[in-house]
């Protein structure tokens, strides 16, 4: 992101693990969302330059008589083969990604300090790289199926198929700043991404330099969590009880604890 001035975080991970629901939870805490799934779709629209060039690579018959993509057919097509799989990422992920950029551009002009770019194969593409953070959200290979069979009305076969056809959790705990688990416990998904959210708005607040907020800071483990603060150029000032005179770097500025 260069110097951009918005913070931008990457929940990511395989199919079914529910980054939807991550999604939707970090909307709670104001942060509004770029889909990639929806910009998907919109990049390989009907008489789009996607849509062409899918049907180049996978055949005409991709194409529906109303000349939309038959999105089943092609999924069908691409997770039959890590090679077609690769060519069907190889087409529509730099394209996806420029359109990514256009939005969160949008975004930052309209003064949106964090957002959420929702991308199933965030690492895969290189749109991590737009990122300030990344959230891998996974969940058990029996929840992830048994999810999406209901929610794509796919066959065991077809759910394994397109689960195999992924990365495995190792993946993305090797790659992701934080790990949260979806397999059904709510409350426990809400809890755990309150430190989170809470170090994002810290690390957005300091990268907007926004004067005049007032806060303090407080150090658990290796979680700091911001709430409100006071930024005094070039450095930032703040008091706790959990460490004293300690000097410690923190993204565009420096917190020193007094």
């Amino acid at each position: 992101m260069g110097m951009s001035r918005i913070y931008v975080v990457g929940p990511t991970g395989p199919t079914g693990a529910g980054k939807s629901l991550v999604s939707a939870l970090l909307k709670e805490h104001g942060i509004q969302s770029v889909d990639a799934d929806v910009i998907g779709h919109a990049v390989t629209e009907k008489n789009s330059r996607g849509l062409y060039e899918l049907s180049v690579a996978f055949g005409d018959d991709i194409i529906k008589p109303d000349g939309t993509l038959d999105r089943p057919l092609l999924a069908k097509k691409a997770f039959s083969d890590p090679e077609k799989l690769r060519l069907l990422n190889d087409i529509t992920h730099p394209l996806i990604t420029m359109e990514i950029r256009r939005r969160i551009r949008e975004l930052e002009n309209e003064g949106v300090s964090i957002v959420s770019l929702d991308a199933a194969l965030l690492f895969e593409s290189g749109a991590d790289i737009l990122c300030n953070d990344t959230i891998a959200v996974l969940a058990d290979r029996a929840v992830r199926k048994k999810r999406i069979i209901a929610r794509d009305s796919l066959s065991e076969e077809d759910a394994d198929r397109r689960i195999n056809a992924q990365k495995s959790d190792e993946y993305y705990l090797s790659k992701a700043n934080h790990t949260v688990y979806n397999n059904g416990d709510i409350g426990k998904l809400t809890a755990d991404l309150v430190p989170i959210v809470r170090k994002m708005e810290c690390e957005a607040a300091i990268r907007s330099g926004i004067p005049d907020i007032h806060t303090h800071f407080e150090c658990r483990g290796s979680v700091l969590q911001c709430y409100n603060f006071r930024l005094v150029v070039p450095s930032f000032y703040c008091r706790t009880k959990f460490a004293k005179n300690s000097r410690l770097p923190f993204n565009a500025g420096d917190i020193w604890w007094l």
